[in-house]
């Protein structure tokens, strides 16, 4: 049997899971804790304490399930509560009635250590959504204090049940102590196994989605056997002086040997486009505005390799970024013959993928969708095909994601 996986190995796994899932930026580790616990409150308004901590933040609210919590049972909740610290408490305890009723009962409980740490983890932990009280308290603080706290906290939550105070009150409370001005959290622990979570779940995604294409795709037909491959193309181009393939685009443009890798494939991908006027925006990818933007344009791809926009298209993620309207009236018109339960999991992220799959080459948009998701019924085509033509690329929304993480100019050459 495999060995366990470490407490804060297994609580970077889980963040990186479920930020996804919420279409959430994983790389900002403190906000990410934050909005985990904000999102497994019970008894008080999960909108107003979100609405209070991050303003300008966004979450799929259709996506969070109102009787659980994000991350699971105590086994995550402990490590990830001890990597919080919390300084200057006392300016809020006199403002919020919980702070004070939970210090003042630790206390006369003689579990109180001097500090706002301990008061605070209890009062996070008391308002997670499934975690039982008695037993959370007596772990925590027995982590804490090195003894047998069962009695402690037993007459701490009898104190603590005698002073109810309004969800308004508590969320108020929980606002605060959750506020940047109070709370610090120690990421750097959990950074080493983030990215490694990353890299394991990116790896097993890849891993799954050619299992489900292999699949999908059965048997070898003949028609396989008829299919141009990456070298042919080459080969093709190199005779006929065309550029469809993107080793015949890159020797065509001539691209300076200090421009990174991605910007190629992304102008690739530009060239490729065919439902929008994208030579427009060649100059935000390329940030530069001599004759190679002009001969871009004079040079479209009408039969683009595939790999190559699946490789853009896989790169496409919200990371907390509102949806736009036209993704919104995607997913109404086109997910209606997708199975309820389906259509229900599916976060922003998988959706703005989708979106841009049904504007690509009418001859390669079924192929891309497909390695998107292995579901593709004729109605559902029929529905896609109806949507692109009637509704315009929402190209303005769609450049600054498409940009979002771009090589920066100084470094590409570019």
């Amino acid at each position: 049997m495999s060995a366990a996986p470490a407490p804060l190995a297994l609580v970077a796994e889980t963040l990186v899971s479920v930020g996804g899932h919420y279409s959430m930026d994983v790389q900002n580790l403190r906000e990410l804790c934050v909005k985990m616990i904000i999102l497994s409150l019970k008894y008080v308004s999960r909108q107003a304490v979100w609405a209070s901590v991050f303003p300008d933040a966004f979450v799929d609210w259709a996506l969070v399930r109102p009787n659980a919590n994000t991350l699971g049972d105590l086994q995550i909740w402990l490590p990830l509560l001890e990597l919080f610290a919390w300084e200057n408490v006392e300016r809020l305890e006199a403002h919020h009635a919980p702070l004070a009723s939970m210090r003042r009962a630790m206390r006369a409980a003689q579990l109180d250590v001097g500090t706002w740490d301990l008061p605070c983890q209890l009062l996070v932990l008391q308002m997670l959504h499934g975690i039982p009280g008695l037993q959370a308290f007596q772990l925590m603080t027995c982590r804490v204090l090195k003894r047998d706290t069962h009695q402690n906290c037993a007459l701490l939550l009898a104190a603590l049940s005698d002073t109810p105070f309004t969800p308004e009150v508590c969320g108020a409370a929980l606002a605060g102590i959750l506020g940047d001005a109070f709370v610090r959290i120690h990421t750097a622990p959990l950074e080493l196994h983030l990215r490694a979570a990353t890299m394991r779940r990116d790896g097993l995604s890849a891993a799954l989605k050619m299992k489900t294409m292999s699949a999908h795709l059965g048997r070898p037909r003949l028609r396989d056997r008829m299919t141009v491959t990456d070298e042919q193309k080459v080969a093709m181009d190199s005779t006929l002086g065309t550029w469809e393939s993107y080793t015949a685009f890159c020797q065509l443009h001539q691209f300076p040997n200090v421009l990174s890798e991605m910007v190629k494939v992304r102008l690739y991908f530009l060239a490729s486009q065919t439902a929008w006027d994208w030579r427009s925006q060649v100059g935000f990818v390329l940030h530069h505005d001599g004759e190679l933007c002009d001969r871009l344009g004079k040079y479209p791809v009408s039969r683009p390799d595939l790999p190559i926009l699946h490789r853009c298209v896989e790169a496409l993620a919200m990371d907390g970024t509102p949806p736009f309207p036209e993704m919104i009236d995607f997913r109404n018109r086109c997910f209606r013959s997708f199975p309820v339960s389906h259509a229900q999991r599916m976060n922003l992220t998988q959706v703005l993928r989708l979106y841009v799959c049904i504007y690509q080459n009418p001859a390669h948009w079924k192929d891309l969708w497909k390695m998107q998701l292995c579901l593709l019924s004729p109605q559902i085509i029929r529905d896609c095909e109806a949507f692109a033509e009637q509704t315009p690329f929402a190209a303005d929304a769609f450049m600054p994601l498409f940009l979002r993480g771009a090589p920066d100019a100084s470094k590409s050459g570019a």
